[in-house]
């Protein structure tokens, strides 16, 4: 009988462990899970729209947004903050540009 650690998977390709399969399942969310909040909290009641979980250059990103929407932003600390309530004109965006993002929050 197989160890824990090796048993096949019962879907998909059989060639695959269940530690191969779980870890590809992991890689393919992280890599998907673009999330485009708006926030208020903490900037004197000013709203401000982030972006979190996007690969690659975000400096390039936030530039391309802020031409977009026509407002300030900066990049800070994984994500990107453009300066008011334009979620819904990101999220048009960056699917626009292939980028796989969901609108979140109220």
């Amino acid at each position: 009988m197989a160890t824990k650690e090796r048993r096949q998977a019962k879907w998909g390709d059989a060639s695959l462990d269940i530690k191969e399969v779980h870890e590809r399942k992991k890689r393919s969310l992280v890599a998907s899970a673009g999330r485009v909040f708006r926030e208020k909290g903490g900037r004197g009641g000013k709203v401000v729209t982030v972006v979190r979980g996007l690969p690659g250059d975000l400096a390039e990103v936030a530039r391309d947004l802020k031409r977009h929407c026509g407002s300030g932003g900066a990049v800070k600390a994984d994500a990107v903050e453009i300066q008011g309530d334009h979620r819904d004109k990101v999220v048009a965006r960056l699917q626009a540009q292939g980028h796989r993002v969901k609108a979140a929050g109220g």
